[in-house]
């Protein structure tokens, strides 16, 4: 059970995957830098793959406070998964003796991370809660969280507004942002010299920047999706740089098209491909990419802020809201390829894109957070959720 009584209360961040660790960097510095409050990692998932970059060496590296617990299987099995991570989050909560839990999104992972917490009493923090990205299931685990959750902490304003149309009263909902600012800020970009040496071509052409997860699709339509993104991007750009998807199931599939597409002869010196990328790097390449293909949040969420050009692919992201530097279409070579000439040449896009803004906020997402867990007594009024409709 939490330690109530501790005058330092234990809060224990979850992450699984690559980005969301670099997003939660910011939160665990402010939370760890708060009298009274003592930030903890529990990382899990593909950290621990080799397939994914075991990015575990990462935030080992980072020097940070860290419980591993070992959860996913290579190849994914999600139902199988998600039973481990429920009882080995529960196990990691358990021995840290938690008082806070904190996830963020919409992964099956962090469902068994909050189901685990809600077991044993432990009060939730949900960070971009309220967001609407239909893919095969994010918008039912995500919601699911929310009303595990004790307190939100959205990114928008229409996110916020949503978790109030769910039943939630005001004062559980703490408008913060995303922290995704506060990494940008956070973190430094390798120059060019660095980026070139990196991807292995000039970084001064045009490149394309690439994301593309699979989306709840029979694996040979995920291939299929996949290959005419890259055959589009090839056609109208040249170049690209391929960041490998996430732990999703048919990504082995997408990994496996990945490395035969631009391992062939005729892309050598054009095309670069990452399993994982450390975030400066990430952001040094959106910084100096002339468009973003694929349908990572990342080109949703991120990509305003160094007004890029993003072409989100397909229905993993649509309704998520997005500035307006994002051109959204439908899966195939022509739809992509129709999308990115227009990303890189209609000048009305182009001058909507010199304006646009972040509709994530301005960063102090982790401070915001901070602020709210200190505040908030750890009492009854909190722990027993009573939600009218």
């Amino acid at each position: 059970m939490p330690n109530r009584r501790a005058k330092t209360l234990t809060v224990a961040i979850a992450t699984e995957t690559r980005a969301e660790y670099g997003l939660l960097r910011p939160v665990y510095r402010a939370i760890d830098a708060t009298p009274g409050l003592r930030a903890v990692f529990i990382a899990s998932g593909m950290h621990h793959l080799r397939r994914f970059g075991h990015t575990i060496d990462v935030i080992r590296a980072d020097g940070v406070r860290v419980r591993e617990i070992r959860t996913a299987s290579d190849p994914p099995d999600a139902a199988r998964d998600v039973g481990r991570a429920v009882s080995r989050y529960a196990g990691a909560l358990t021995d840290l003796r938690a008082d806070w839990l904190i996830v963020l999104g919409d992964r099956l992972e962090m469902l068994a991370a909050a189901t685990a917490a809600t077991a044993l009493g432990v009060a939730i923090g949900h960070l971009h809660g309220g967001d609407v990205a239909p893919g095969a299931r994010d918008d039912a685990i995500r919601h699911a969280i929310t009303k595990l959750a004790h307190l939100h902490f959205p990114a928008t304003a229409d996110a916020a507004r949503r978790i109030a149309r769910m039943g939630e009263p005001s004062w559980r909902i703490v408008s913060a942002g995303t922290p995704a600012i506060d990494v940008m800020r956070q973190t430094p970009q390798p120059g060019k010299a660095e980026l070139d040496a990196r991807v292995g071509f000039d970084t001064a052409e045009p490149f394309a920047l690439v994301v593309q997860h699979a989306a709840g699709f029979p694996a040979a339509a995920e291939r299929r999706h996949l290959l005419a993104t890259l055959h589009a991007v090839e056609a109208c750009v040249g170049r690209a740089v391929v960041i490998g998807p996430g732990l999703d199931p048919g990504s082995v599939a997408l990994h496996e098209a990945i490395a035969r597409f631009v391992g062939a002869a005729s892309r050598r010196g054009r095309w670069a491909y990452f399993r994982s990328l450390e975030q400066g790097t990430y952001y040094g390449l959106m910084s100096r990419a002339a468009v973003m293909a694929g349908n990572s949040s990342s080109g949703i969420i991120e990509s305003a802020a160094f007004r890029l050009a993003t072409v989100d692919v397909g229905p993993r992201q649509a309704g998520r809201l997005a500035g307006g530097n994002v051109i959204r279409c439908g899966y195939g070579r022509a739809d992509v390829a129709a999308a990115i000439r227009r990303a890189m040449g209609d000048a009305a896009f182009r001058r909507r894109l010199a304006k646009c803004r972040n509709v994530y906020g301005r960063g102090g997402a982790g401070a915001a957070v901070a602020r709210a867990l200190v505040r908030t007594p750890l009492d009854r009024k909190l722990l027993v959720k009573t939600v009218s409709y």
